[in-house]
């Protein structure tokens, strides 16, 4: 249970109005202070949980007061009131810093696309498809279904389909919404009460995704965006924070399609989808806490008889909580963070990917960074004009200081480009079979049109790669052949189990793919960290005689750099390989891995160091035998760096 080193209030915190989780005390009363911090604005509505800072030290999750006014903690260590403070988080903590952050240094335009991308050889998966579309809705009720924590929630959704369903069974994509205002009215006003009081109207947040819908429904398959507006009224007070409820609430309306493409045609819509869906191949896409909620589906979904379980194939964790650290490992996925995230800011839907990832598995996984990206707009209904009420902008709003405004922004038309070429490339490959648009995440490969935009990381790990290095040793890889680095002026490892180091670069860094260790005791992504005052720096790995190489393509490398000190210029790296004849090429490293984050160099933001991958193909290294390779070596070519390595593989 990831709560399990929060501090949550005790009954002491009652007399603040403050609604506490039935969570047991962690030592008694006496022992524990209660405090509360002010929040600036009233706040409601987000998907990240509070946590409250003595400075840089986190004391736990706090819990929010009724009318979101501020947030309530108890605590054993001393604190001094002024330097309490509130981040939003599940996992990454920004530091507070009086430092002002150095100015970058002359080179090319930040966030511009970096050279050397390979053009995508697929069609643009985010052009619309051929078929003629429809859509409308259904609800049960608003308390139609009982939530396994007990709780009434409603069974409301709407389906974009196909007019022509063909003699094939087509997919079906279930697309669940994250926590956000439930009920709002003409005035602006918004809460999350459920049902909704008089005088307001359920806000239809399923409805932000019909730009998406369209997308994959045009290219034949049957999306279901389901409402999930009880469940904020009631999640914060759960241990879980109520995903599990959220994951059974997805399983739940694929059951009841299961009924209505099969014998129930009383049911809303008669015959029209009868034996016409296909739910052996189902793929799932969540949107911040529902994120998380489809990971919890599809774990649910596992547990089941067999007899009984749904064919979820793919998995979409859209700038995602992960409280529980529940693993997608097993169904494909993939996490998509956007950079400028001002709610969930901790990036922590990079952990599905890691932990995915952390050893071979059977399926593909992906991650994507959209730059510029902020948490609301990949939703139209939360998007300031989409509706009445509860829209906002929360990059200006919270993430201003590590994304500079305007022009390193995207707008909400290109945000949901960015988006829906993305997530539709990505579930076209699993649920119709077309892996083409897998080289979309290679870290290489340019954006389509229709994403609107260049600025994207990403990272792809093929269920046949072969690691070389995966950081578990510094002197030893993953084949058992012997690792060197020299010139450096640090090699040190950070990152993997339960009390390694959480940071890599230092106090002023943020790193969402080490940082959660905080409230767990979670494994993080291991790394290894290199920097060097000189060019000639070079990290090595031997491959061992006999290692069998044939088949691989490509050589995949996961990096980062450090963000922070953008004064230092890009890092410059060239990769060579030498076989066992003795023969040696070399290439340089260039790719958006390397590129630098938007931000505005006069702040002290803290912006987020993403690990994403450089792929260089096999055939760039001439004159070399790609079958019997003997060492693998990373150079500084630059005058300076400061880079960190995940692994290093073959693809």
């Amino acid at each position: 249970m990831r709560l399990r080193n929060s501090s949550v209030l005790t009954a002491a915190l009652l007399t603040f109005g403050l609604l506490a989780p039935a969570l047991p005390a962690m030592a008694a009363p006496e022992q524990r202070v209660p405090v509360v911090v002010q929040l600036p604005t009233p706040e409601l509505g987000r998907d990240a949980m509070p946590v409250v800072m003595a400075g840089n030290t986190p004391l736990g999750y706090g819990t929010l007061s009724e009318d979101g006014r501020s947030v309530g903690i108890t605590t054993d260590k001393p604190v001094k009131q002024d330097e309490l403070r509130v981040v939003w988080s599940g996992g990454s903590l920004p530091n507070r810093s009086a430092a002002a952050r150095p100015a970058p240094a002359a080179g090319p335009p930040r966030n511009e696309p970096a050279p050397n991308l390979v053009p995508l050889t697929a069609s643009d998966p985010g052009a619309p498809g051929p078929a003629a579309i429809a859509r409308t809705q259904y609800t049960l009720g608003d308390t139609a279904f009982t939530t396994p924590s007990g709780h009434r929630v409603e069974i409301t959704g709407e389906v974009t389909y196909p007019v022509d369903l063909g003699a094939t069974k087509r997919p079906v994509a279930v697309l669940l919404h994250g926590r956000h205002g439930s009920c709002g009215n003409a005035q602006g006003k918004w809460n999350i009460k459920w049902p909704c009081p008089a005088g307001f109207q359920r806000i239809p947040n399923e409805q932000g995704y019909r730009p998406l819908a369209d997308l994959l429904a045009g290219h034949g398959i049957v999306v279901v965006s389901i409402a999930a507006n009880g469940i904020p009224g009631y999640d914060n007070g759960l241990r879980d924070l109520g995903q599990p409820d959220r994951g059974a609430l997805v399983l739940r309306h694929l059951e009841l399609w299961r009924g209505w493409a099969g014998s129930d045609t009383g049911g809303p819509f008669g015959g029209t989808f009868h034996e016409r869906l296909d739910f052996g191949n189902v793929g799932l896409m969540g949107h911040s806490r529902g994120g998380e909620g489809i990971v919890q589906a599809a774990q649910q979904n596992a547990r089941r008889p067999v007899a009984d379980r749904f064919g979820i194939t793919a998995l979409v964790p859209l700038a995602a909580t992960d409280f529980l650290r529940a693993n997608p490992r097993g169904t494909a996925s993939l996490s998509v963070v956007p950079y400028c995230d001002g709610d969930v800011a901790g990036l922590e839907g990079v952990h599905y990917y890691d932990d995915a990832t952390t050893t071979a598995d059977t399926v593909p996984h992906a991650l994507l960074g959209v730059m510029g990206a902020n948490h609301n707009f990949f939703n139209t209904v939360w998007t300031p004009g989409g509706w009445e009420a509860g829209t906002l902008d929360d990059g200006a709003t919270y993430a201003a200081e590590r994304c500079d405004r305007p022009g390193r922004w995207l707008t909400p038309e290109q945000q949901l480009g960015a988006g829906n070429a993305y997530v539709g490339g990505f579930l076209r490959a699993r649920l119709l079979g077309q892996s083409e648009y897998d080289t979309l995440f290679s870290g290489n490969t340019a954006s389509p049109p229709s994403a609107k935009t260049a600025g994207v990381v990403a990272s792809f790990t093929a269920p046949n790669r072969l690691v070389i290095n995966d950081q578990a040793d510094l002197g030893k890889n993953a084949l058992g052949g012997e690792v060197t680095a020299a010139g450096f002026t640090a090699q040190q490892a950070c990152g993997g189990k339960p009390g390694a180091p959480i940071r890599c670069f230092g106090e002023e860094s943020a790193e969402p793919h080490v940082t959660s260790q905080w409230d767990g005791p979670f494994p993080s992504l291991p790394q290894v960290r290199l920097a060097w005052d000189k060019p000639g720096a070079a990290w090595s790995n031997a491959i061992p005689a006999g290692t069998k190489l044939s088949g691989f393509q490509a050589l995949r490398i996961r990096l980062t750099h450090e963000a922070w000190n953008s004064a230092a210029g890009l890092p410059g790296l060239s990769v060579s390989v030498r076989d066992f004849t003795g023969n040696t090429a070399s290439t340089p490293l260039s790719g958006p891995a390397l590129r630098l984050p938007p931000g505005d160099a006069d702040s002290w933001g803290n912006p987020p160091a993403l690990v994403t991958a450089i792929t260089v193909p096999l055939s760039a290294f001439a004159g070399v035998d790609p079958e019997r390779l003997r060492t693998i070596t990373i150079t500084a070519t630059s005058q300076t760096g400061n880079i960190t390595v995940a692994d290093l593989s073959l693809t």
